[in-house]
């Protein structure tokens, strides 16, 4: 499952369905979640961090990369 890529197109979701499908995979014993800043520009970080704010840290695996070359990072 996806919730971003690294190419040039904005996030396909809002960010209401998107906290509910994260949730909904919570649910289901779904906690590992691999994201970048790179995703969507940053939008796969930004909901999915809001996403799991309340969500206890022992429950959830985190991974992410990082791209220097980010397009709205400063050079």
């Amino acid at each position: 499952m996806s919730f971003g890529d690294g190419s040039t197109h904005s996030w396909a979701l809002d960010e209401q369905a998107s906290d509910r499908i994260i949730h909904h995979a919570l649910d289901v014993g779904i906690n590992f979640f691999d994201t970048a800043n790179v995703y969507s520009y940053g939008t796969s970080e930004e909901y999915l961090g809001r996403a799991l704010k309340d969500v206890a840290r022992d429950q959830v695996v985190l991974a992410s990369k990082v791209y220097f070359n980010h397009p709205l990072s400063s050079t």
